[in-house]
């Protein structure tokens, strides 16, 4: 290798002569040396297991350099996390707007889901301070004293995704609590929200204590300067990731029977499919999560290996927070969606035709006679409809309608309407609708 600049440390250059003996290069040909890929394995194996942490990170930096390795570093995979970051931040604003604009009362659902969001915003303005000095870039090229830095953000990084996840989870689940009064379903999500609460605990205390004494998490590369010990971090890490997917599992499963039992409007459909589909989609994450993990335990290049297990946990924690946010958003996107469905009605009714109007000249329609009654209001009859056969055409039609309604009142903790209005269990309604129409 190279006389000049920075030299190998001893362990290294022992290692480097002993491989190269043994291959086919000349030790003065740095070229195939460099390009060797069976002699760099060796040699890597061979510095890994005889040298310090410090001393490795140091030869590998030499080496590099020697080769003309240009150091890898890159910090793109922040503007992931700060797009869906910014994504579910809008989702929440969006979800407290709907709750002003329907005059909705705010239940623990509601400031679980602002937690959640301050944790991912945490993550992230972590991740770009951790980028600033050398997450991203290779570790033998990151200065001594800041990788105890990188790995104490990389610590807390986790604490606080194991928070997160719990935060939107509860906050899921209290929102199927507010909404389904079925008898069989608040002891299954009273028991959820307390399985929930017992794997966070377990999940989130075996992370923060996974090394004795605690710092030795961050203190271990300091070659003989600090002793402790850490469970392995493989079992840890699979195990909160087979917890987290088998959960956000069930709390997917867990309103469908009740949800098919409810007759809902076509809009209700559409924003439980999304919320379903959003769902799927964490979970979609969470499996694409799962093999960076290995990476992440078994790296010698921490700094750059964990970019894609950091990556993924922001984007699952963010993509939770939106899916938790979406049944609110039914306020404001109500009135769109049922002014596209009316259209779509209007089209059938007409039979597709849309110069039928127009034929009968600009200001007038040609009208049917309908004539709604109740036989006894506020009865349960059917309603009794007359039609006359004639047809008459109109300028203007002007219609009134009357209708009065009487309903039980809804706890507190139910200030929205169910998903199946006022036919939920134990609502009471009745009334009757008195229509008047004339021409002018």
């Amino acid at each position: 290798m190279s006389s000049g600049g920075p030299q190998l440390p001893l362990c290294a250059l022992a290692c480097l002569v002993n491989v190269i003996s043994r291959s086919s290069c000349a030790s003065s040909d740095q070229h195939c040396i460099c390009t060797n890929a069976a002699l760099n394995s060796d040699a890597s194996s061979c510095i890994t297991s005889a040298c310090s942490i410090t001393d490795m990170l140091m030869a590998k930096n030499i080496t590099a350099t020697t080769c003309g390795i240009a150091p890898h570093s890159s910090k793109s995979f922040m503007t992931v996390e700060t797009v869906f970051t910014a994504i579910a931040t809008f989702a929440v604003l969006l979800r407290f707007l709907a709750k002003c604009f329907g005059n909705m009362k705010l239940w623990w659902d509601d400031p679980l889901i602002i937690l959640a969001l301050l944790a991912s915003i945490a993550y992230t303005v972590l991740g770009w301070f951790l980028a600033n000095i050398g997450f991203g870039s290779d570790i033998w090229t990151v200065h001594a004293e800041d990788i105890p830095i990188l790995l104490k953000g990389f610590y807390t990084g986790f604490i606080i995704y194991g928070f997160a996840r719990f935060f939107v989870r509860t906050s899921i689940l209290l929102f199927y609590l507010r909404i389904f009064s079925i008898p069989l379903a608040r002891p299954l999500i009273i028991a959820s929200l307390a399985l929930d609460a017992a794997i966070a605990i377990v999940v989130v205390t075996t992370m923060s204590f996974q090394c004795t004494p605690v710092s030795y998490y961050w203190t271990q590369y300091e070659d003989g300067e600090h002793t402790g010990f850490c469970v392995s971090r493989l079992a840890i890490t699979w195990t909160a990731a087979i917890l987290s997917i088998a959960f956000d599992l069930w709390i997917i499963l867990l309103p469908l029977p009740f949800v098919v039992r409810l007759k809902l409007s076509w809009q209700k459909r559409v924003v439980v499919s999304i919320m379903f589909a959003v769902g799927v989609c964490v979970l979609i994450i969470s499996f694409i999560r799962l093999p960076t993990i290995s990476k992440f335990i078994y790296s010698t290049n921490q700094t750059v290996d964990t970019v894609p297990l950091a990556m993924w946990t922001g984007v699952e924690m963010n993509v939770a927070i939106i899916c938790a946010c979406l049944p609110s958003l039914r306020v404001l996107l109500g009135p769109a969606l049922g002014r596209w469905a009316d259209t779509g009605k209007s089209v059938l009714r007409r039979g597709g035709r849309g110069s039928d109007l127009t034929a009968l000249g600009a200001n007038s329609w040609e009208v049917k006679r309908h004539h709604y009654y109740l036989s006894t209001p506020g009865s349960s009859s059917e309603v009794q409809t007359a039609q006359a056969s004639d047809s008459e055409t109109t300028s203007k039609i002007r219609m009134t309608t009357t209708i009065l309604q009487t309903a039980s009142s809804l706890p507190a903790s139910r200030s929205e309407l169910p998903l199946d209005d006022l036919r939920a269990p134990g609502a009471v309604k009745q009334g009757f609708m008195n229509a008047q129409a004339w021409a002018e």
